[in-house]
């Protein structure tokens, strides 16, 4: 807010939301006004709570192999975490009931690495808090899969990696 004059507050914020949030602003001008209706609709911790937890619920079992949906969970779990810690409601998440849905969603071949990952000797997971160690063992996941699925990675594979004529490359500004 401070970069900008004051009488372009309520356009610079309509230009930073998504049509469906744009829309349910409806065509007022007044930025407090904006601000409150934001905050009613997207601000109440109580909501945003309710919001994480219900996408977590909203996924089915993961299937062994189905790597897609596995990386978008993770993804809805990693945001979900940082939308609820900037609220300081982190410990919605890491209670033992909300860690057994998401251990129960992982696909079976994850879910038992999970429990020998935690289980093992010396383990330094704080079992009464199991969600933030849980979150960075499937972040590892994710960043292998992400790896392992690249689509150079699996063109390698199958032998269908193609090496650019250098001499036709040219700067798109310059022309040279």
């Amino acid at each position: 807010l401070p970069c900008i004059n004051k009488d372009e507050y309520a356009f610079t914020l309509r230009q930073c939301l998504s049509s469906e949030v744009h829309d349910y602003l409806g065509n007022g001008d007044d930025f407090e006004d904006m601000v409150d209706i934001l905050k009613s609709r997207y601000g109440d911790p109580g909501k945003v709570v309710d919001n994480v937890i219900g996408e977590i619920q909203r996924f089915r079992k993961l299937d062994d192999g189905d790597f897609a949906k596995l990386i978008s969970f993770i993804n809805a779990l990693d945001t979900g975490y940082c939308d609820l810690k900037n609220l300081d409601l982190e410990y919605e998440i890491s209670n033992a009931h909300v860690v057994n849905i998401i251990e129960n969603k992982l696909p079976k071949k994850l879910e038992i690495e999970w429990y020998r990952y935690f289980h093992r000797p010396g383990s330094c997971v704080n079992k009464s808090k199991k969600f933030p160690f849980l979150l960075e063992f499937l972040k590892v996941e994710r960043a292998a899969l992400e790896y392992g699925t690249s689509d150079l990675k699996i063109k390698k594979k199958l032998g269908e990696v193609s090496t650019v004529d250098k001499s036709q490359i040219s700067c798109l500004i310059h022309g040279n």
